[in-house]
């Protein structure tokens, strides 16, 4: 991959209205517009994980011709609640009006309310998966496993925050090794 040309491209979205803050952006922004310039094709793209749909509209960008799937829980659900704070309804309620509205943005992203253990049972093909939901056992083992099964011959499978040991200045929902772990566990057994 081209990281050179990457960070141009990062940086050059970067300075679209509502795409980034500098909280949020990360390395792995680099490596998909790195990624989007390889040359390979990505029809289908799936996002594990919406938080408030920036990186869905950034993907949506860089990858203009192709079908983006974001995923994450509906807003009442519990787990959804007590991330991120917010647990305060107004709050909650601002947070997913201005997510909805970053996700409207776009015309190649479809957003679906669920909790990724939803797709146990589908059979979903994509080219690109992008794992960025809950970061503790059993949640991301399932996402891992259940991407592997999603994911078209050459496809691309990419986990967020695989940490080799807990990350002390994470709070508790990104304080695991469970991908690390998952992933390990899969290369011992080829």
């Amino acid at each position: 991959l081209d990281r050179e040309s990457g960070l141009k491209i990062f940086g050059e979205q970067s300075k679209v209205e509502g795409i980034f803050n500098s909280s949020m952006s990360s390395e792995h922004q680099v490596l998909f517009a790195s990624i989007s310039i390889s040359g390979k094709e990505y029809k289908n793209i799936l996002e594990i994980g919406t938080h408030d749909g920036k990186n869905a509209l950034y993907l949506s960008n860089i990858f203009p011709n192709s079908k983006i799937t974001t995923i994450d829980l509906d807003d009442e659900d519990e787990f959804f609640i007590k991330s991120y704070n917010r647990n305060d309804k107004k709050k909650r309620e601002v947070f997913c009006r201005e997510r909805d509205i970053t996700l409207s943005n776009s015309k190649n992203i479809e957003f679906k309310k669920m909790n990724s253990l939803e797709l146990t049972n589908s059979n979903y093909s994509y080219d690109m998966i992008w794992i960025d939901g809950a970061h503790g056992y059993p949640y991301v083992t399932i996402d891992i496993i259940n991407s592997i099964r999603f994911l078209n011959k050459e496809g691309i499978l990419i986990c967020d925050d695989v940490w080799k040991s807990k990350p002390l200045d994470q709070d508790d929902t990104y304080r695991s090794i469970a991908s690390h772990e998952t992933l390990l566990a899969l290369q011992k057994r080829s």
